[in-house]
């Protein structure tokens, strides 16, 4: 287990980074974004209005208070348990580890135990409190493989993630409910659903600290007007970010072809920029890149 007090030091000394950060807000630019439908034929901008009216941008100052929802149902629900028990992952660039520090400053006062995986708790056999924490839940498999570890476990897991889609929630509670777990989620948790038409079935979601990879939502759309929502054979590709705030860019390679010329940010971080992969961590005053000193 990591050391409660080296870690209390750590988020002290990187508290201008985790706590204090202060990051740009992204609204929806709602003139491109009716350029954008406009840029279909007539037959598929219903589809295209339909998606605008679906898209959800969280403010960073809305996602932080759903952050603080999470901590104050936290609070009320501690004194029921032997231990609390925050699970902390050692790759310093992910969201789920700049969140998991976030829940700490907050609840510093009554964690008991900081781990980096369900089975280092395994031994302990008091009830016990352990704490999941993510950004967002988008398919739910990300949560589901990390929290393998929690198949045979007697304790109760709260999953403490502000905003989920309802196929995560369902596959969590599917898959934890069958193995007869104690699976506990915060009322506060924001759901958001899939959108149900065109070509790709993703969810049309984003934030200020992050746009989520095509994987999970429409983000060649979002970042750069491409069509990924209709299959309308004629719309008329205009570059375009339907972001407020962000700027398309062009990186003219010779050894890419020209449909695949990067605009915008780049393939794998595109504008909101998540700002906590660029996040320099130090420990009395030497910059670290994982947590394993800590034990």
């Amino acid at each position: 287990m990591l050391s409660i007090e080296k870690i209390k030091e750590f988020i002290e000394e990187n508290k201008d980074e985790i706590i204090e950060t202060k990051i740009n807000t992204y609204p929806i630019d709602d003139i491109k974004f009716t350029d954008w439908i406009n840029n279909h034929s007539f037959k598929y901008r219903e589809e295209a209005a339909k998606f605008r009216s679906k898209t959800v941008h969280i403010s960073f100052d809305r996602f932080k208070e759903k952050l603080g929802q999470i901590c104050g149902e936290i609070r009320e629900i501690y004194s029921k348990y032997k231990n609390i028990v925050l699970i902390i992952p050692n790759k310093m660039d992910k969201s789920n580890f700049w969140i998991s520090c976030y829940i700490f400053y907050y609840l510093m006062d009554i964690i008991t135990h900081v781990i980096f995986n369900i089975q280092d708790f395994d031994h302990i056999k008091e009830k016990s409190l352990i704490i999941i924490v993510d950004d967002a839940s988008y398919s739910g498999k990300q949560i589901s493989s990390y929290s393998q570890g929690a198949l045979k476990s007697p304790h109760h897991i709260l999953f403490a993630i502000p905003y989920m889609s309802n196929n995560s929630l369902k596959k969590i509670k599917s898959e934890f409910v069958t193995n007869k777990l104690n699976i506990l989620m915060c009322e506060s948790t924001e759901i958001f659903y899939i959108f149900n038409g065109g070509q790709k079935k993703l969810y049309p979601i984003y934030f200020d600290h992050k746009l989520a990879d095509m994987v999970s939502t429409y983000q060649l759309t979002y970042s750069l007007g491409r069509d990924q929502v209709t299959k309308d054979p004629e719309f008329k590709y205009v570059p375009m970010s339907l972001i407020k705030g962000c700027e398309i860019y062009k990186i003219v390679d010779p050894y890419i072809d020209t449909e695949d010329i990067l605009y915008n940010v780049g393939k794998e971080n595109m504008c909101p920029v998540p700002f906590y992969k660029n996040i320099k961590y130090h420990y009395k005053g030497k910059i670290i890149k994982d947590f394993s000193i800590f034990y």
